[in-house]
């Protein structure tokens, strides 16, 4: 349940085939609400695991409490409360723990939620409550050689203040980075310490931790933009996170992470509304819009009703914009849409627009989509020759400089889909050799 989109999708392409013809064992834990469809294959087992039992919770309650007497009447509430749920008896017997060091066995007041469990043990650490909770700025996972400059303490304070909740198990160590990355120990321990601090609080320490990564760790600007994206939403600079969700969502797409980009893509038309009205506003509307239908279109089908929204709303913007460059994307994206949807006479019309709008222009991406888009529209309505001449124009303009242009602004090679379409031309006119030579 905390797996990304893209894992998901690798999980579910190998476990019908590639598991079962291979000496692989593959264990996954998640929450009841999830459907995985994995149910009908024989190689699949599943195993329910239940809430702890009574002598269970008990159990770990004497493993927390070590060599600490609990008295019968808190061990009794400690299982009633949790109701078996592992991580609320560990927070609640460490709590009572906690309370018998400091107040004594007679003064236990325990907590009625988890989220009260773990603001009462953030609360009770004296050295390190301020550290924990600048390190929940960051996320789960934080580095100390950037914790430290944001806490301004030397090392002879900063050690002891990071090893109190470390001793606590609030955080610990990563294995596989070394010492100086550390992470919280449930991502429900790191949201209690970040919502313990004021809104003016968080905001002015994702501005401090946006700053410092661009300075300390440039490459996270194209390795990690929605991190940078995150502090910079953090911090109220909206502008500056809607650049770096832009790139995000621009790098998922390189690498097919098409589900990712889109939310990429929601998020920064989110802030989006944060800024004020501009030309500039609308121009980057404009850009995301037609991103996110492109985005849209391979994870929900050309013709599905959010892909035409997104386009038709980036058509908008840039009527009202005037001269914009991302026009012929989106005129070809509500012309894929109305071709799908076998709406015949928009999407003649959308073709038509585009011939006479980019059939000339010397921006040759355009020109490409506009004859592939009259092509395309000419070969639907049965008139071959005419598509003909619109397919081999667009195959004439290409040059192998013009693959990445199309891929980019259409979502495919346009020339050689004309290519495509030209050997169908040829299969039609019942010339099945020159048909087949497009093969090549």
């Amino acid at each position: 349940h905390w797996a990304d989109p893209t894992s998901l999708e690798f999980l579910t392409a190998i476990v019908p085939d590639i598991i079962p013809n291979n000496r692989v064992l593959l264990v996954v834990t998640h929450r009841p609400p999830l459907d995985l469809g994995w149910n009908g294959y024989d190689h699949v087992s599943y195993l329910s695991l239940d809430r702890l039992t009574p002598t269970q919770s008990r159990e770990i309650v004497q493993r927390v409490m070590g060599d600490k007497a609990c008295p019968a009447e808190v061990m009794h509430d400690i299982i009633e409360n949790a109701d078996g749920v592992p991580l609320f008896v560990e927070e609640l017997a460490r709590s009572a723990a906690e309370q018998i060091d400091t107040e004594g066995v007679s003064h236990i007041r325990l907590p009625s939620t988890l989220e009260d469990s773990l603001r009462g043990r953030l609360d009770r650490l004296s050295l390190g409550k301020s550290v924990v909770q600048t390190a929940a700025v960051f996320g789960r996972r934080f580095y100390l050689s950037l914790l430290r400059p944001i806490l301004q303490m030397d090392e002879r304070r900063l050690a002891p203040a990071i090893q109190e909740p470390v001793d606590a198990n609030i955080i610990f160590p990563a294995d596989d980075h070394g010492d100086e990355t550390m992470l919280f120990r449930h991502a429900l321990v790191q949201h209690a310490a970040y919502q313990g601090l004021l809104r003016a609080q968080r905001k002015e320490l994702h501005a401090r931790i946006a700053e410092l990564l661009l300075e300390h760790r440039p490459g996270l600007a194209e390795t990690e933009p929605e991190t940078l994206a995150r502090h910079f939403a953090g911090s109220g600079q909206y502008a500056e996170a809607i650049q770096y969700l832009l790139a995000a969502g621009q790098r998922a797409t390189s690498r097919a992470g098409q589900i990712e980009a889109t939310n990429h893509y929601l998020a920064a038309l989110d802030l989006l509304k944060e800024l004020p009205a501009s030309p500039e506003r609308d121009a980057q509307e404009v850009l995301l819009q037609a991103l996110l239908g492109g985005a849209l279109m391979a994870t929900r089908g050309f013709a599905a009703p959010d892909v035409y929204d997104a386009f038709a709303r980036a058509r908008e913007l840039c009527v009202a914009l005037g001269d914009n460059p991302m026009y012929c994307s989106c005129l070809y994206g509500l012309f894929t849409v109305n071709a799908s949807r076998s709406n015949k006479q928009e999407a003649i019309a959308l073709a038509e627009e585009m011939l006479a709008t980019f059939g000339r222009s010397p921006v040759t991406s355009w020109a490409i989509a506009a004859h592939f888009a009259a092509g395309n529209a000419m070969f639907f309505q049965g008139k071959l020759k005419e598509a003909q001449h619109h397919f081999e124009h667009a195959v004439a303009l290409y040059s192998d400089d013009q693959h990445g242009p199309l891929v980019e602004q259409f979502g495919d090679d346009l020339a050689e889909f004309s290519l495509c379409y030209l050997q169908w031309v040829y299969l039609l006119y019942g010339q099945v050799d020159v048909s087949g030579s497009y093969l090549d």
